[in-house]
């Protein structure tokens, strides 16, 4: 074999190794770059979730100093202008959970939307409840233990399921494992 023979081999074995390194350099830049956009999504997920959670937990505990203001109003003094803003406030906090329960929903999983759901759902019986007590206490202030009782299971019920979607939350928002 002459010189010039060789010189040619030499120069595509040359061309080849480094076709083969730029193809393997650009899979490697590749996969960074979708690796890198995974973790972006899973930032701005987490990100996305925590703010619809805390939406939702300031629009529940808002929802339930309402309600607790209205049932002290309702039992004490249930025809009075006083009682009737407490009870209005108690339905317009009801009613602006609904948004936050469907940011959760949005922002998933479906177990926490689920718990907001059912949130959703406990604070709008003790709405309901409120409503109808100031109305029947009105006419028959002999029922207020019973309108407590009441209040108190249906408090007890909304609590639970509260910290259950804190539990779920804490889950929902934890770095995954990487093990």
């Amino acid at each position: 074999m002459d010189q010039g023979a060789a010189a040619i081999i030499a120069a595509i074995a040359g061309v080849g190794g480094t076709a083969i390194g730029a193809l393997i350099a650009a899979r490697a830049a590749r996969q960074q770059v979708h690796q890198q956009a995974v973790t972006e999504h899973r930032h701005w997920q987490r990100q996305a979730r925590n703010d619809a959670y805390a939406t939702f937990l300031t629009r529940l505990d808002a929802m339930g100093r309402a309600s607790d203001h209205a049932t002290v109003e309702v039992d004490h003094q249930p025809q009075a202008d006083e009682t009737d803003a407490a009870v209005e406030a108690c339905l317009t906090a009801t009613r602006e959970m609904r948004a936050a329960v469907a940011l959760v929903a949005v922002a998933g999983p479906h177990r926490m939307a689920d718990l907001a759901r059912q949130s959703q759902d406990a604070a709008e019986v003790i709405s309901d409840n409120v409503v109808y007590y100031a109305g029947l206490l009105g006419e028959d202030p002999g029922r207020g233990r019973e309108f407590w009782d009441l209040m108190s299971e249906l408090r007890d019920e909304l609590n639970t399921l509260e910290g259950e979607f804190i539990r779920g939350a804490a889950d929902a928002l934890s770095p995954p494992s990487t093990t």
